[in-house]
C-alpha cells in the first residue's frame, strides 16, 4: 500500500511541476492539455483519433475505489481517497488478478480498480450532454479486462456517445463466498456497482449525461447486466441495458455450492477449511499468484467445466449491511421485482464454437476428451447437485435429442455437439430470460439472434472450417476486438455489419429503441436500416409464448468444411421472426434443471 501511495504521489508531483493549468472544454483537440475535475481530484488525459478522424478525449486509469489489497481483499470496494494536484490519466491500469490467457501476456495486479473514459467532447457551459455507455467485459467471472488495447473505443467515438470501460475483480478475488459474514461474495459485482455510482456522480464533468446511462455487457458481462436489473443496489444508476450472449439463467452464471469451492481453494493453498474466519484470513495472507495459479486445478478438462466463481445470493446482517442480492434471482424475475428498463438482448448462433474449436481440430485433445467422456460430459452439461441416476437419464435424453454417440465425440457429429453445447450454455438461458421477463410484464425487450458469419471469425484462429458464428464474434464489429491480437481485414459485408451494429446499439443507448422513428436525431443510419423496424418481443402472456426477435444473418452462408479464403460471402440479411429454436428450447425446459423452476405466471 505504501508503494502505491508513493507512486501516485510521484505521478502527481511530476505533472504539477511540468504542466501549467489549462482547462479544455468542448471538442477534443490534439494540441490542448485536457483536464477534468471530479469529486476526488483533477485528472489530466490525452486525445486520440476515431475511425473517421475525429479527435476524442481519453482518460485512462481513473481510480474508482481504493486498491483492494491487504485487509481489503475479499471486502467490498472502498471509496477513493481524494488526491491533491493533477493525476495523470494517460496510461492503462493493470488488469485484475487472473490466469494468463493462452498465447498472450497480460499485466495483472490486485491494485486494479480503475476505469477509462472516452468522450468526443467535454462538458461545456450550455452544451448538450452525451448518452453514456458503460461496458462490462466478459471472461466467465474468472478473467476480464477493461483495457484500451482489448476494447478499442474508436468506432463508438463517431456515434456521439461517451464510453466507459473498467476492470473489476474476478476469480476468487471477486467471487469467493463462504456463505456467511466472513466472505459473503459478489465483490466483482459490487465493483461494478461502484463504477455505476462513480459515473452517476462524475460523468457530467466529461460531457456525459448521468440521466442517460446504458449498461452493456458481453458473456459474463452480459449476465452481469441482467443481475444489475435485479439488484436493489443499482436502482436509478442506469436507464437502458444491453446483454450480448449471456444471462443470469446461463448455467455458468451462478454458483450452486460456493462454500465447497472456497474449501477446495483453501486446501489447494494449504489453508484451513474451518472455521470460515480462519479460511478467509489465511487466504488473505497468501500471495495473489498462489490463488490465480489454482484456477485450472479447480476446473475439469481445461476450462470446459468452470470452477464456479459467480454471483451468489447473500444474507443481510450487521456485518453485511448492503448485500448485492438477497433473494433467488429467478423468483425475483417471476415476481416482477426488477428494473423494467429497455433491454436489448440476444445470443450468437453457434456460441460454443469459441470453447470447442481447438479440441475439435486437435486429435490429441479430442482423444483426451473422449478418454474422459463419461466423466466430463455429465459434469459439463448438468448440475453437480443432480442425483446420479437422474443425471444419467437426463444425459442419455440429451444425446438422443441431438443425435450424438453416448460414449464419445465423433468428428462427423461435431455440429450436433456445437448445437448441444450452445443451447445449454447460451441459447436456452437467453430464450428463457426473454420469455420470463415478458411474462412478468416487461415489454421493452429487443431480442436478436446474431447469425452473420464474417470473413474472419473468432473460431478461425484455430480452424479454417466454418463452424458458424462464435461467442465473441460481435465484439469485432463494436470494439475492433481480436483474439490473441491477430488483426485481419474486414470484407465489404463485414463493414456493413459493423456500421449496422454500431447504429442499432447506439440508437438504443440514445433512445431506448434501436430503430427509432425518423423524426428523432438517430445515429447516422446504416443503409441496411432504411426499411427496418425492430419490434420488441411482443405481448407475452400465459396464452401467448411467441417471442419476436431480429435475425441478423446473411443470404447464403458458406458451408462447413469450405476454405474461407475461396468463398464469396452472402449479403447481409435482416428479418423479424419469432420463437427462436423453439423445439430445442422446449427440450431444455423439460429437463430437471435448477433454472426450470415452477412458474405460476407461465
Amino acid at each position: 500500500m505504501t508503494s502505491t501511495v508513493s507512486s501516485l504521489f510521484a505521478r502527481i508531483m511530476i505533472l504539477v511541476v511540468l504542466f501549467p493549468e489549462i482547462k479544455a472544454e468542448g471538442e477534443c483537440d490534439h494540441l490542448k492539455t485536457i483536464e477534468v475535475t471530479v469529486k476526488d481530484g483533477t485528472l489530466r488525459g490525452t486525445s486520440l483519433t476515431s475511425e473517421k478522424g475525429r479527435p476524442f478525449c481519453v482518460f485512462l486509469g481513473i481510480p474508482y475505489a481504493q486498491p483492494p489489497v491487504g485487509n481489503l481483499r475479499f471486502k467490498p470496494p472502498q471509496p477513493v481517497i481524494p488526491w491533491q494536484g493533477v493525476l495523470s490519466s494517460t496510461k492503462d491500469a493493470a488488469d485484475c488478478m487472473q490466469p494468463p490467457p493462452p498465447f498472450t501476456q497480460i499485466n495483472v495486479s490486485e491494485d486494479c480498480l480503475y476505469l477509462n473514459v472516452y468522450t468526443p467532447k467535454l462538458k461545456t457551459l450550455n452544451g448538450t450532454l452525451l448518452p453514456v455507455i458503460v461496458f462490462i467485459s466478459g471472461g466467465a467471472f474468472y478473467m476480464s479486462s477493461g483495457s484500451i488495447n482489448t476494447y478499442k473505443p474508436q468506432l463508438f467515438m463517431d456515434k456521439d456517445v461517451l464510453l466507459v470501460t473498467f476492470n473489476y475483480r474476478v476469480s476468487a478475488f471477486g467471487f469467493l463466498s463462504t456463505g456467511d459474514d466472513e466472505s459473503p461474495g459478489n465483490y466483482g459485482m459490487k465493483d461494478q456497482v461502484a463504477v455505476l455510482r462513480w459515473v452517476h456522480d462524475n460523468i457530467k464533468e466529461f460531457g456525459g449525461d448521468p440521466n442517460s446511462v446504458t449498461i452493456m455487457g458481453q458473456s459474463a458481462g452480459s449476465a452481469s447486466v441482467h443481475y444489475h436489473m435485479l439488484s436493489p443496489t443499482t436502482r436509478g444508476l442506469f436507464h437502458n441495458a444491453i446483454s450480448m450472449d449471456g444471462t443470469l439463467i446461463s448455467p455458468w452464471a451462478r454458483s450452486d455450492n460456493p462454500e465447497k469451492i472456497a474449501k477446495k481453494l483453501a486446501r489447494l493453498v494449504n489453508c484451513p477449511t474451518e472455521p470460515s474466519a480462519d479460511l478467509v484470513e489465511c487466504l488473505r495472507q497468501r500471495p495473489a499468484t498462489d490463488l490465480t495459479d489454482t484456477i485450472y486445478k479447480l476446473c475439469l478438462f481445461f476450462i470446459l467445466v468452470t470452477p464456479g466463481y459467480a454471483p451468489v445470493v447473500e444474507k443481510h446482517s450487521e456485518r453485511n449491511l448492503e448485500p448485492y442480492l438477497t433473494q433467488d434471482p429467478l423468483q425475483l424475475i417471476l415476481n416482477g421485482s426488477f428494473q423494467q428498463v429497455p433491454w436489448l438482448m440476444g445470443s450468437n448462433s453457434q456460441s460454443s464454437v469459441f470453447f470447442f474449436v481447438t479440441i475439435l481440430n486437435n486429435p490429441m485433445l479430442l482423444n483426451q476428451l473422449n478418454e474422459n467422456f463419461e466423466f466430463i460430459l455429465p459434469n459439463m452439461m448438468l448440475p453437480e447437485s443432480m442425483e446420479p441416476e437422474q443425471k444419467q437419464l437426463s444425459l442419455q435424453g440429451i444425446f438422443d435429442f441431438y443425435g450424438l454417440d453416448h460414449h464419445k465425440l465423433r468428428v462427423e457429429q461435431e455440429m450436433q455437439f456445437i448445437d448441444m453445447t450452445t443451447d445449454r450454455f447460451f441459447m436456452h438461458g437467453t430464450n428463457k430470460a426473454a420469455l420470463l421477463h415478458g411474462l412478468a410484464g416487461h415489454r421493452s425487450i429487443y431480442k436478436y439472434n446474431f447469425a452473420y458469419r464474417g470473413l474472419f471469425s473468432t473460431s478461425l484462429c484455430a480452424s479454417l472450417k466454418n463452424y458458424g458464428v462464435s461467442h465473441s464474434d460481435e465484439l469485432r464489429y463494436l470494439f475492433q476486438w481480436w483474439p490473441f491480437n491477430i488483426k485481419l481485414p474486414y470484407s465489404s459485408e463485414d463493414l456493413e455489419v459493423r456500421d449496422l451494429l454500431l447504429t442499432l446499439w447506439t440508437n438504443f443507448a440514445k433512445f431506448g429503441n434501436p430503430t427509432p422513428s425518423k423524426s428523432v436525431n438517430a445515429s447516422d443510419s446504416s443503409s441496411l436500416l432504411e426499411n427496418l423496424v425492430w419490434h420488441p418481443i411482443g405481448d407475452i402472456s400465459a396464452d401467448n409464448h411467441h417471442v419476436r426477435y431480429l435475425n441478423i444473418g446473411q443470404v447464403d452462408a458458406f458451408p462447413i468444411d469450405s476454405l474461407f479464403l475461396n468463398e464469396n460471402l452472402g449479403p447481409v440479411k435482416l428479418n423479424m421472426a419469432e420463437d427462436l429454436l423453439k423445439n430445442r428450447t422446449e427440450f431444455w425446459d423439460s429437463l430437471p434443471l435448477s433454472e426450470n423452476v415452477p412458474c405460476s405466471i407461465c
